[in-house]
């Protein structure tokens, strides 16, 4: 077996099978693989990729403008791995525990804000990302202005239509299939779900 420049070996056992122990290795490094037989006789190399376990993440809860940490939780995590929110340039680093939860101190932010939340390997490697918006709150009522609207976990409509009279403007946001906030100069007062 070859990994970059050093070499492993090992022999097979009666049964065509073998293991061979190396280091940890950092995500997307190419091991080479072969057999050489007793008289020396080689097969070409087998090419194998290390890549992350199969079902590991990252995912963190809900991240409102009041949140002073992220909290979430990974899985499949090996002593060492740590996580860390990146929040415009700068970074905020936590550590996972025994119960692969993991808790990120940050400054409280502005509604809208992208935090993205990094899973990172003892090696360096990043396993998987989130990513959350921070908002007010997870409700709409009547009253809300569209930019109150859009500061809550609601976030952006997928579609909007727009009807201008001589007397109002009237918008209706579409959310998915069957949810709507209906708008009259630019005051929420409808909501139909």
């Amino acid at each position: 077996m070859k990994i970059g420049k050093k070499t492993y070996t090992n022999s097979v056992s009666k049964y065509g099978t073998f293991s061979v122990n190396i280091p940890k290795q950092k995500l997307n490094t190419k091991i080479k693989v072969r057999s050489v037989d007793a008289s020396k006789n080689a097969s070409g190399y087998v090419e194998k990729t290390v890549d992350t376990p199969a079902d590991t993440y990252v995912y963190s809860k809900d991240v409102t403008v009041k949140a002073t940490k992220i909290t979430g939780k990974v899985t499949k995590n090996i002593k060492g791995d740590t996580v860390k929110a990146i929040i415009g340039k700068k970074v905020y680093k936590g550590k996972i525990d025994k119960k692969h939860k993991f808790s990120i101190k940050i400054p409280k932010q502005k509604a809208r804000k992208i935090i993205k939340i990094q899973y990172i390997d003892s090696l360096g490697s990043i396993i998987d990302t989130d990513s959350e918006r921070v908002f007010t709150s997870h409700y709409v009522k009547i009253g809300m202005t569209k930019s109150q609207v859009l500061d809550t976990s609601w976030g952006k409509p997928d579609d909007i239509n727009t009807t201008i009279n001589a007397y109002y403007t009237w918008e209706q946001w579409v959310y998915g299939w069957s949810t709507f906030l209906y708008f009259k100069n630019g005051k929420l007062v409808s909501i139909d779900n």
